[in-house]
């Protein structure tokens, strides 16, 4: 260890005589492996990282195509079809549907205008989140004329209730209508949207009479065994019997040629993203692999240079591997300094700073 501080001391003594190489190393070290990092860091958070929800590859998206009018997808669902699909389903063991409006809001101060998600009793399950305080609202909550209740999403109930517990209980007005707080939410929990301030009860009819309209989002947890292809064929099967058990269903079935859709979450969630932020990464590794074959041709003309000077310390005394030691402690200090500076960019311009 004592030789090796020597050996870097006097590198650094050498290097100090290079500014201009000193800060082409180093800058060049900085930007390449702070923009590959802060791609990675995107990339890991986006497309490699599971979702925060536990089994969260059994997650899927339940959505529908129309042939018939040109949509491929992105047609969602109608109370009709959730109904139907949610008491006949095996392939999947939990389903929810929800829709997202702005509603005027107002819990101990002056109205806002924010996101509220409208969710079936079930949404919580299929997500498999516990709140952390109190409880999502329950089936009979969930039915026309049940009672009004909203859960708090942790953003809102720290900003408005100062994070008491004692808020459970208490009321919060949306679109006019008094709701009681029951729950509040974890810090970590941002579905739908991270803009989502509270959940409150859709309040679905369970008795399917008309197809309705395709307003709902649907999510979906697949049973031990299934798997989004066999999702799809069950639910494929049930339109046939939609058709003929609704009667405005069978002409809208057959005009559009409805399919049902089933998607991992994950992917859907990420869409076209991923397929984007690979290529950006794969770029900028290539800008790495670009920086890294310059500073080795800076390092070969340096070499060149040295010459007249790695002659005269062999003709001193040095052997090989006193020679390579000095190669050595200069590039580590390069690195060093280099992989410092492209941390500090890394942590600037990556997810956190994103």
């Amino acid at each position: 260890m004592p030789a090796l501080l020597v050996e870097l001391r006097h590198a650094a003594r050498r290097l100090a005589r290079t500014p201009t190489l000193v800060v082409a190393v180093i800058g060049t070290l900085g930007l390449t492996i702070g923009a590959t990092v802060a791609v990675y860091g995107v990339v890991h958070r986006v497309v490699l990282r599971p979702l925060p929800f536990p089994e969260a590859d059994r997650l899927v998206w339940l959505d529908h195509a129309g042939p018939g009018i040109g949509a491929e997808r992105g047609l969602d669902l109608t109370p009709g079809l959730y109904q139907t699909y949610r008491t006949s389903t095996r392939t999947l063991a939990q389903m929810a549907a929800y829709t997202t409006v702005d509603m005027n809001v107002v819990a101990d101060g002056e109205p806002e205008r924010l996101e509220v998600t409208s969710a079936t009793a079930t949404f919580a399950t299929t997500l498999a989140v516990v709140p952390r305080l109190g409880r999502f609202f329950t089936t009979a909550e969930d039915l026309p004329g049940g009672a009004p209740v909203a859960v708090l999403g942790e953003g809102f109930w720290l900003r408005r209730f100062g994070g008491d517990a004692a808020a459970i209980g208490r009321t919060v007005s949306v679109n006019g209508v008094a709701h009681e707080i029951i729950g509040v939410m974890p810090g970590d929990f941002a579905f739908p949207s991270i803009e989502t301030a509270l959940w409150v009860p859709l309040a679905l009819n369970p008795v399917t009479t008309t197809l309705g309209s395709f307003s709902l989002r649907g999510i979906g947890r697949l049973a031990p065994g299934a798997d989004p292809a066999s999702a799809e064929r069950e639910l494929a099967a049930f339109l046939p019997r939609i058709a003929e058990s609704i009667p405005d269903a069978a002409g809208l079935v057959a005009q559009v040629r409805l399919q049902p859709l089933v998607t991992p979450l994950k992917d859907h969630l990420v869409g076209d993203v991923q397929r984007t932020l690979w290529i950006l990464l794969a770029a900028v590794g290539f800008v790495l692999l670009i920086g890294a074959a310059n500073i080795t041709a800076l390092f070969v003309v340096r070499a060149e240079s040295r010459q007249r000077e790695v002659a005269v310390r062999v003709a001193l005394g040095a052997g090989r591997a006193t020679l390579l030691r000095h190669s050595i402690a200069e590039s580590l200090l390069l690195s060093v300094a280099g992989g410092t500076l492209g941390d500090g960019v890394a942590k600037e311009r990556g997810p956190a700073g994103a």
